[in-house]
């Protein structure tokens, strides 16, 4: 049998490990995940996506994330989703997300920042910034302790790959084509955002 052993069990694969332990009672942290598993990083909320399995988390004492996996049942009504968590959730992975508020034009007014822990956070800087001559950004990546703003020097690391496509350097395309290609690529992105110009993936 090809596979691994890991607390006393042997697992075909890393994914099989990883769903006995998001199905276990008292679940599982992505350090945990890292530690047994060797990895830089993890991402629970997709892996669990990937199980087919809907995510439970938990924070006792102030302590790192617990992560459950719990079977969806496809026949009991299911709640609708809240698009602001799935996308935090998609990006964070219990890491907080550095957000800027800049003006439109220079000198057109102040610059805020914040790190928004939670899906909240996001939202409440969103309603507290966003206004004409407004702009709202998010760090796609994980930025240094105490950084206070978005550059290359205060980046730590990143979990995603993100792109930018501008409608300007697709003259034949129409915007439907241009979505209809995006999600029909083999690997199509997690999140589409409309830029106004374009889309952020």
């Amino acid at each position: 049998m090809i596979g691994f052993e890991l607390d006393g069990k042997v697992f075909r694969s890393k994914m099989e490990y990883v769903a006995h332990r998001l199905t276990q009672p008292e679940g599982v942290t992505a350090k945990e995940l890292c530690e047994a598993l060797g990895w830089p990083s993890v991402a629970v909320p997709q892996l669990a996506k990937r199980l087919g399995l809907c995510i439970e988390k938990a924070k006792v004492n102030g302590g790192p994330t617990r992560y459950r996996g719990v079977p969806v049942d496809e026949e009991a009504p299911q709640p609708g989703p809240d698009p602001m968590n799935g996308f935090f959730d998609a990006i964070s992975d219990d890491y907080p997300i550095f957000l800027t508020a800049l003006p439109n034009k220079h000198g057109g007014g102040p610059i805020r920042r914040t790190l928004a822990g939670n899906a909240t956070d996001v939202q409440k800087f969103i309603e507290q910034n966003d206004r004409a001559g407004m702009a709202i950004y998010f760090a796609a990546a994980r930025l240094k302790d105490g950084a206070t703003r978005r550059a290359t020097d205060t980046v730590k690391e990143t979990l995603i790959i993100w792109a930018d496509v501008d409608f300007k350097d697709h003259p034949g395309l129409d915007t439907k084509e241009i979505d209809r290609r995006l999600r029909a690529m083999l690997y199509p992105p997690s999140i589409i955002v409309d830029s106004g110009q374009g889309r952020h993936l």
